[in-house]
């Protein structure tokens, strides 16, 4: 029934490499989880990817230009130059739809200037330069016939000429919002947001073909020729002249209803092909790979090593039959590492990727998908940006379900697993009807593989093999290859845990195998309590009763796994030591001499503890440590003592703990309120019970020469449940609302007060996804946890404060 394990989470699906160059070798970043994977629009799919260990979070898309029915856009921010405010890219998305023009996908692109408002570099959009017209260290160009190419210019041929020998050089296009004018002879096209003003030959030019780069000229015809400023328009270009070139057009004067033509030519190159009939152009700053292999003088000629600059970035590459785009952007947040532009590169190429250029990187990185920003801003909130590339869906509008699918491409997944399945409607060009059909119906085969239940919950088989799910609907029918590879054992990975009315913990599983161990689900087994009255088992989770200890045994077929549970509430402090007791402790001095214990000399007001007089001997260092070596009751979130210091002699007072996974952690006590906390977002359920080692005083050497005295009283330990924590059950009609939004899990609470809480997150096997410091007001209140990270799968939500402790489920799919 077991053999060995190979998996990356609760539901990894496979994914497989395409032919790449043998010198460029994948990125060591430990098991991948492709999360979802799926077609937007006619030849574009998308995948997410997460790698758990690194940590990284990729978006990977990959464009089919032989499709008819995409296209591939630059697009100006207002369709401006210049445009100093910028749009967000989800404005770019919705600005640039409209029926039969539905943009699916849109990414940041160029480095830009914020003064200027313009893109560092040469952008060709639709077949019209931008701005510049010399500066590219490389250029991603898409033809009229959708073929990529990847290269670097020498120079372009741009000029207006007329069959009465007028040959004026643009020097060139629209203007930047801070310098003005570039040169004497400025084509200012449907992008120019520059009111004309400046003094000069004014030509009004009417286009009467389509605009291309690097093939046919594209004939104007005259509409007004003027020494007076004319305006541009959308569908009305200007030549503007002054200096010499007002001399050169005088030698060749135009009139109204002249036509002239505008060459827009790629003079020659440093390397690459400059293809015929450039549509759409992408500056790509350096070229990081070129025919398969690093670029050299360009990958390693960047900024200042910023190649190894490790950040958020967006990069583009093309296949080796330029017939495929791939667009990748890893996030840069407390989630996912920053990643350099080597590594990226090295992930694309095993993809299928030949050449690659750099577009724009950092905080300004983005990717949109339905509008929606996928990824969390490198540096803050979402940045306004310059231009975008679109990924455009030329499809006519179809509502009508031509196929189904699942939301990934395949499952990798353990035995005694469960997890959703998520089913998604198409329409004949690709694009997405309904991201989560329901009503579909699902087999498996074989039939040991496993099962799926009405929810759409797919639990795997006691038997490691190799199948397929199948789902149908309305007499279509969609298939997913399905790997469940089997352990040679199940464990807990904690074999005693110690829980109270408020901690409610997932049981934690191991599968072992010879060469590793993995997480598995409590979810899929079936739990029993050997004493009911200390605990509850509710999907793989500890619900504490009264206090005492048991056995929860949970079952799956033949396999069996036991944890011993012991439960300690406690609604009231626990007294670890009133002091009077030498016995509670060892005492040891370093600098301290002629120390006297008294339990009758007190402070006023005190009816018990113990008074210690001594003398500081060391100048440099005086302590007091007593070591206790004491098993603290239950689950404490602090520890206190009383403290009276008239002569201001105690400096500092540290406790050491060693946790139950032999951890020794240290704690500094506030001197004010004589407290320290024990409970942090680190302090999880398996590191109780504490051993208390050391109290540890730190006397002020200053204060030698005189008896010293301070007294001290009721060492206790604190609960949550001191301040009238209730736990609230999951499935209450009370306890959490959740609601899943794109990639945000919403949470609302209905709470009787004002207080702080803290808001978590956890897998079905036990690891934290999130955890967040929240304030809850009196009433109803909405919070929101970045689920960015989570593959599919079901997750806990934990929402715990001072007067509250609720549960509740989340499912991912």
């Amino acid at each position: 029934m077991f053999g060995a394990l190979l998996v990356a989470s609760l539901m990894s699906p496979i994914v497989m490499k395409a032919a790449a160059a043998d010198v460029i070798k994948e990125p060591e970043w430990g098991p991948v989880e492709e999360v979802e994977s799926y077609t937007v629009g006619p030849g574009i799919k998308y995948t997410k990817y997460i790698y758990p260990d690194k940590p990284v979070i990729l978006w990977f898309t990959e464009i089919d230009l032989t499709n008819p029915y995409n296209k591939i856009e630059q697009a100006q921010s207002r369709d401006a130059v210049p445009d100093v405010q910028r749009w967000d890219l989800p404005t770019f998305y919705k600005q640039n739809s409209r029926p039969g023009h539905n943009v699916k996908v849109a990414w940041n692109h160029d480095f830009f200037s914020y003064d200027m408002g313009v893109c560092i570099g040469i952008n060709i959009s639709n077949g019209e330069f931008a701005w510049r017209r010399d500066f590219a260290r490389s250029l991603l160009a898409i033809t009229k016939d959708k073929k990529a190419e990847i290269f670097a210019h020498t120079g372009f041929t741009t000029r207006v000429v007329a069959d009465n020998g007028l040959s004026l050089d643009i020097s060139c296009y629209n203007s930047d919002a801070t310098n003005g004018f570039t040169g004497n002879c400025i084509l200012l096209n449907r992008m120019n947001s520059i009111t004309l003003k400046d003094a000069g030959k004014y030509i009004k030019l009417k286009p009467q073909g389509e605009w291309i780069v690097n093939g046919d000229p594209t004939p104007c015809r005259v509409e007004a020729v003027s020494d007076e400023p004319i305006q541009s328009t959308k569908t009305e270009y200007v030549l503007y002249l002054r200096g010499d070139a007002i001399d050169a057009y005088n030698q060749h004067p135009l009139s109204v209803g002249d036509v002239v033509r505008v060459e827009q030519t790629v003079a020659g190159t440093k390397w690459g092909t400059a293809p015929k009939n450039i549509l759409n152009a992408f500056h790509g700053y350096p070229s990081l790979v070129h025919d398969g292999v690093f670029h050299d003088g360009e990958y390693n000629n960047f900024e200042n090593g910023r190649e190894y600059e490790k950040s958020a970035h967006v990069l583009a590459g093309i296949s080796k039959d330029k017939t495929k785009l791939y667009m990748l952007i890893n996030e840069m947040s407390v989630q996912s590492s920053a990643i350099d532009c080597i590594e990226l590169c090295s992930w694309m190429v095993n993809r299928g990727a030949w050449d690659i250029v750099n577009f724009d990187s950092g905080g300004s990185a983005a990717i949109a998908v339905d509008g929606e920003m996928l990824n969390l801003p490198g540096r803050g909130s979402v940045r306004p940006v310059e231009d975008a590339m679109l990924a455009v869906s030329l499809a006519p509008e179809s509502n009508k379900v031509a196929r189904i699918a699942f939301s990934k491409s395949a499952i990798n997944t353990s035995v005694i697993a469960i997890a959703p399945l998520r089913m998604m409607a198409f329409n004949e060009y690709d694009e997405v009807l309904d991201k989560d059909l329901k009503g579909c119906s699902f087999s498996c085969e074989p039939a040991a593989l496993g099962t799926v239940d009405a929810e759409g919950y797919f639990h795997s088989g006691a038997e490691g093999m190799s199948g397929k799910i199948i789902a149908e609907k309305d007499g279509l029918r969609a298939e997913i290859p399905v790997t469940t590879i089997a352990v040679d054992n199940v464990v807990p990975k904690y074999e005693s845990v110690i829980v109270d009315k408020n901690h409610t913990p997932l049981i934690e599983l191991i599968g072992k195998t010879a060469a590793a161990d993995f997480a598995l689900s409590p979810i899929a087994f079936s739990w029993e309590v050997e004493n009911p009255d200390v605990c509850r088992v509710e999907d793989g989770m500890i619900y504490a009763g009264q206090n005492g200890t048991t056995v929860v045994t949970g079952r799956f077929g033949d396999v069996a796994v036991s944890v011993n549970v012991t439960v300690e509430n406690s609604d009231k402090p626990v007294l670890v030591t009133d002091f009077t007791n030498d016995s509670d402790f060892e005492r040891a001095l370093s600098g301290v001499s002629n120390l006297s214990v008294s339990t009758a000399a007190l402070p006023e007001g005190w009816n018990s503890g113990a008074s210690w007089s001594f003398d500081i001997t060391n100048g440099r260092l005086a302590t007091i440590d007593l070591t206790f070596n004491k098993t603290l009751f239950g689950l404490p979130e602090s520890l206190s003592f009383d403290l009276d210091d008239k002569d201001g002699v105690v400096k500092k007072v540290h406790f050491f703990y060693v946790d139950a996974l032999g951890k020794q952690e240290m704690r500094n006590v506030d001197l004010v309120d004589l407290n320290t906390a024990f409970a942090d977002e680190t302090m999880e359920y398996y590191r109780y019970p504490l051993k208390l080692t050391t109290m540890r005083f730190t006397l002020d050497t200053k204060k030698r020469g005189e008896t010293r005295t301070i007294a001290l009283r009721n060492m206790a330990t604190h609960y949550s449940a001191e301040s009238g924590v209730e736990t609230v059950v999951a499935d209450k009609p009370s306890a959490l609302g959740i609601a899943l939004r794109g990639e945000t899990v919403e949470v609302r609470y209905d709470s009787q007060c004002s207080e702080k809480a803290r808001l978590s997150m956890f897998s079905a096997t036990g690891q934290m996804i999130a955890a967040h410091d929240v304030v809850l007001q009196a009433g109803t209140n909405t919070l929101d946890i970045d689920a960015k990270s989570a593959g599919t799968g079901i997750y806990f939500v934990v929402l715990q404060s001072p007067s509250v402790r609720a549960v509740g489920k989340c499912v991912i799919r």
